[in-house]
């Protein structure tokens, strides 16, 4: 049975330093949630202007609504994008593994 090699160093940090680690997809859900608070807190925001601000019932509704609506369609469109971003990188660590299996 042969021993799996790895490529390179083996240490994470020299992976690391070599590039062969990728720190983008870590950024990416970081950035991700960062945009889940921003857009919920947004939302809020514009559900208590609208009810503070608006004089008419209608626009008071109205801006309540499109506040709402920033809340739950905010993070599913940043989900979505976030999804499409990281599946590159999903992809190249798919291809690494096929690459290391063959050498094998």
């Amino acid at each position: 049975m042969k021993k799996k090699k790895k490529s390179g160093g083996g240490s994470a940090v020299v992976d690391f330093l070599l590039f062969r680690l990728m720190v983008a997809p870590w950024i990416f859900m970081a950035l991700f949630w960062l945009g889940v608070i921003g857009t919920i807190l947004a939302g809020a925001s514009i559900i208590i202007l609208a009810v503070m601000d608006f004089p008419r019932m209608q626009d008071k509704i109205w801006g309540s609504l499109m506040g709402l609506g920033y809340i739950i369609l905010g993070p599913i469109v940043l989900r979505v994008y976030a999804e499409v971003i990281i599946v590159f990188f999903r992809i190249f660590d798919t291809l690494v593994d096929i690459k290391n299996s063959l050498e094998d």
